[in-house]
């Protein structure tokens, strides 16, 4: 100093009253005017105490330090511009970014933008609320997202301002994807449940510590909500143990202290009395102890997670186990590590007898399908491994030897920290009894619906048949109304033994679609006609409305569509008094170039209505409305059980809007239908050619049935032609007559005495000689497996009852013939002659020429809209009003063009018809031409 003129600071330890102080001096020069040194003086400190306090603060900060690093949470500090000021061990190797690139370090600084902006934000949170907060948060490490559940709070300077924010981030990646897996996985096994109960309480995760030396908690804010305590109340270890279940406050308390002393885990279970609403909560509670130098506790910091709801699911799970119907166990490698007391009882055994026991020591060697058990019990496991959930039926072999059936489904699971398999087993014995006398129950009902089928097709066969013959020979109106009576009647009992039929083989699964090129607004217009003369009769109006984006055609069933359209349009027209029926198609899609369309049909009527109680129950087999009549409107109640069984299975659905005496609105919609070129309809086996202008090459024709009115029916269909016919009452005498001579085709009945048609058949393809022999069946059978077997031994099928053009149509294929000059059924030439040039002969006056001729011009319009709907009621009522219109001017061939108009919309002649209305400008030409 008195060489350098400069002041000196030192620190010497001195002997002072026995012990060693430290002592600060300061030294400094003194000097005179001149700057010359003259003397020194010199200040002694005792800064003894100052040094212990900066060595126990340097303590502190290692052990905050040692904390921090060792705790398995991610400890932060940021300024309030958010740049790190501290971060622990756990965050530099979760995040592989070292410590000095946190620190002075942005969150911007070092993640992209996306992932900086949320935490930044909870940042600011922070600062801006002044209180501690709790997020999930993420941040990408290895290349991959992680995602953590972070608790922040703010720190404060001496003068109470904030100075900057604390974090602790727990990564809780696995939860997320621990809780992804349970989810799809769908299982519910006890350590994935552990997972789960984690994830959804994670924001139950709280921290805690206490500096032992000063008996100083610190309890997050979540704490409070897991112990049931008001915030405000001063965290203590008196207010800890309070909230400690009383039975298990002593093995915590002791747990506590042991770690302490002892240097033991603390790493605990224990049971919650919260306070604030007496809940009991289960908690794991895991802490760490800090130590000194000497190994004396200091501080102890940890987490605790609330398990409540895991405990629980595990107390479910237990429930389950011990359920005294189901049976559980759990297996590992094929042996039984565990079962509850259902399984010991289904089996015969004690629990304790059946624990180890391999599964396949309790089966049998084969199931009753012929596989191995061991084979199959190795497929199972396989499947199971996979991550499969597997279910199926298994044949058990009891203690006594007796087999019991058993419906058991397995699946991965944990079993005492390992993998395992968990089964559940059911006693199917009952079960499957039933089963069996369901399919006992239900071969007998398909036998007696087939048997009835028969029955009844049989004798409608000769109703029908003949009623035919003789519409061809009546002209009398009144008499050819009732035969026509007779066969809307036959087909309509025969309709009703076919929904019988068509719900049975639709519930058993044996009806399959057919489908083909359809026009479906010429199937609607079809249908309309079925209808016309009912609703005519019932006062009310039928409305059809046809889209304009329909497709050419349609690849559909055209059969089934026409049942599901008369059923509910059907439906509608019986329910219906007063109002309209009203029934749409449509493209659901404007395109008609589309592949693919959905189509849109609706039918509603202003009826009585479906009450809303009624309309779950509708489309159930033999279910009709509650306040329905069967007296005044008849039905099965099968018809919608069928319909919406077809519409399913046609990629449809059907939806019902209705109110109760406001009428019924149907709407079908069946989707994704192909599209196709309409194609020529094959359905008429005549192929449109006049039957009586087919001439047959002199033939011999066998007709066998043990029913002597079919034997005639078909004679009186073939009696036109030049056929030689016998007839045979069953297949052998059928053998003899062709014995006898071989004829040129054999139309033969399937169900008769002594031998059937079938073996008849079968007897005759046999014989080289008479390969030539044709073999149409003729049966009443509806059975598809029956009709599968006889297509196999007859060259063509014919199910009854048949019509003259099915019958003639099929001989047209196997015996040579011609046709007459005219061959091509009359329909076509009978409308043009009908609507050709009116026959000249007119009384008009000529000063009324001119006022008919206007009334007629003023109907153009009209005609052109009949032309377009078709709907026939109005076309009857437009050809009348023109008779009468002709009569009151005394123009006779306007009154016969409206009497003809009348009569063909009446008889349903729909081409005639349309014809005629098209020659409508004849008669303004004809009425012209005498002006």
């Amino acid at each position: 100093m008195t060489e350098t003129g400069l002041t000196v600071e030192r620190e010497e330890k001195v002997p002072l009253d026995g012990d060693i102080q430290t002592i600060l001096s300061v030294k400094f020069p003194i000097k005179d005017a001149d700057g010359v040194i003259v003397g020194m003086c010199g200040i002694s400190t005792d800064i003894t105490e100052r040094i212990e306090v900066e060595r126990r603060i340097q303590e502190s900060q290692a052990l905050l330090q040692a904390v921090i690093d060792n705790t398995t949470a991610m400890v932060y500090t940021k300024d309030p511009d958010g740049r790190f000021t501290l971060v622990n061990k756990a965050l530099t190797e979760s995040s592989g970014i070292e410590r000095d690139e946190w620190l002075n370090s942005t969150v911007y600084d070092l993640f992209p933008a996306e992932i900086a902006q949320p935490m930044a934000t909870n940042d600011q949170e922070v600062i801006d609320l002044g209180k501690f907060v709790e997020k999930e948060e993420s941040s990408p490490h290895q290349g991959k997202i992680h995602h953590f559940f972070s608790v922040k709070f703010p720190l404060y300077d001496a003068e109470g301002e904030i100075s900057g924010i604390c974090g602790m981030s727990t990564d809780i990646t696995h939860i997320k994807e621990a809780e992804q897996e349970i989810k799809e996985s769908q299982a519910a096994l006890q350590e994935e449940q552990r997972l789960k109960s984690i994830a959804l309480s994670a924001a139950s995760i709280s921290f805690w510590s206490t500096d032992i030396l000063t008996d100083t908690p610190f309890w997050d804010e979540s704490m409070w909500g897991i112990f049931g305590y008001l915030e405000g109340t001063e965290p203590s270890t008196e207010v800890w143990e309070s909230a400690i279940h009383p039975d298990d406050r002593d093995r915590v308390t002791r747990a506590y202290t042991d770690a302490i002393n002892r240097k033991k885990e603390f790493s605990i279970e224990y049971r919650v009395i919260r306070p604030v609403d007496d809940g009991i909560r289960y908690v794991r509670d895991v802490a760490q102890i800090d130590r000194n130098d000497k190994g004396e506790a200091i501080k102890i910091a940890g987490v605790v997670h609330d398990v409540t709801k895991l405990r629980v699911e595990q107390e479910k799970i237990r429930q389950l186990f011990d359920a005294p119907t189901d049976g559980v166990l759990f297996v590992r490698d094929g042996h039984i590590l565990e079962c509850n007391r259902a399984v010991a009882a289904m089996l015969g055994y004690e629990i304790e007898e059946l624990v180890g026991k391999s599964l396949i020591d309790l089966s049998p060697e084969e199931q009753m399908d012929g596989r191995l058990s061991r084979e199959v019990i190795k497929e199972h496991l396989h499947q199971v491994s996979r991550g499969e959930i597997v279910r199926f039926r298994w044949h058990h072999l009891r203690k006594d030897g007796s087999l019991i059936p058993m419906e058991i489904v397995i699946f991965a699971a944990t079993h005492e920290g390992k993998p395992a398999i968990l089964g559940t087993l059911r006693d199917i014995t009952t079960l499957q009894a039933a089963i069996d006398e369901a399919n006992k129950a239900n071969a007998t009902k398909s036998a007696f619906l087939a048997n009835m089928s028969h029955e009844i097709r049989t004798p409608m066969n000769a109703i029908l048949g003949f009623a035919e013959i003789l519409s061809e020979q009546v002209d009398h109106p009144v008499h050819s109304q009732y035969l026509t009576t007779i066969r809307s009647s036959g087909r309509a009992l025969l309709t009703l033994i076919n929904d019988i039929l068509d719900l049975s083989k639709v519930e058993a699964g044996k009806v399959s679609l057919q489908p083909r090129a359809v026009d479906l607004p010429k199937l609607f217009l079809d249908i309309e006609q079925v209808f016309l003369q009912k609703t005519r009769e019932k006062g009310i109006d039928l409305r059809f409305q046809i889209g304009e984006h329909l497709p050419e055609a349609l690849i559909l069933d055209d059969v089934r569509v026409r049942q599901i359209m008369i059923n509910i349009i059907g439906n509608a027209v019986k329910f219906t008094d007063d109002g309209y029926v009203a029934v749409s198609l449509h493209n659901a899609q404007s395109d008609i170039d589309q592949s693919k369309v959905d189509i849109i049909i609706k039918v509603k009527d202003t009826g009585i209505g479906i009450p809303k109680e009624d309309q779950k129950h509708i489309f159930k087999a033999f279910e009709q409305q509650s306040q329905q009549s069967n007296a005044k409107y008849g039905g099965t109640g099968l018809g919608l059980a069928i319909t919406l069984k077809l519409i399913k299975m046609m990629n449809g659905e059907i939806e019902l809007e209705s109110e109760e005496g406001e009428g019924s609105v149907f709407t079908i919609r069946l989707n994704r239908v192909a599209t196709a070129a309409m194609i020529d309809d094959e359905s008429d086996r005549l192929g449109g050619i006049d039957p009586n202008s087919l001439v047959f090459e002199p033939a011999s024709i066998l007709i066998v049935d043990d029913i002597s009115v079919n034997r005639d029916l078909v004679r009186s269909y073939l009696e036109t032609y030049d056929f030689s016919l016998r007839e045979a009452e069953n297949g052998q005498i059928a053998l003899d007559l062709i014995e006898e001579e071989q004829p040129a085709l054999v139309f033969m009945d399937m169900k008769m005495p002594v031998m059937d048609g079938y073996e008849a058949t079968t007897e005759i393809k046999k014989r080289e000689d008479w390969k030539d022999v044709v073999v149409v069946a003729l049966t009443a059978s509806t059975m598809a497996q029956r009709e599968a077997e006889i297509r196999l031994v007859t060259d063509d099928y014919l199910r009854k009852p048949v019509s003259r053009n099915e019958l003639i149509g099929t001989m047209m294929r196997y015996l040579p013939n011609s046709l007459e000059e005219s061959a091509i059924l009359p329909q076509t030439q009978t409308a043009q002659q009908s609507s050709g040039p009116l026959v000249e002969r007119s009384f008009v006056e000529d000063g009324k020429r001119d006022e008919l001729q206007a009334l007629l011009e003023k109907e153009l319009d009209l005609v052109a809209e009949l032309l377009h709907d078709q709907t026939i009621n109005e076309i009857e009522d437009f050809g009348y009003r023109m008779a009468k219109l002709g009569d009151s001017f005394n123009h006779e061939p306007l009154n016969d063009w409206g009497e003809r108009l009348a009569s063909q919309a009446m008889l349903f002649q729909i081409d005639e018809m349309l014809n005629t209305l098209s020659s409508y400008n004849s008669v303004l030409e004809e009425l012209n031409s005498h002006g």
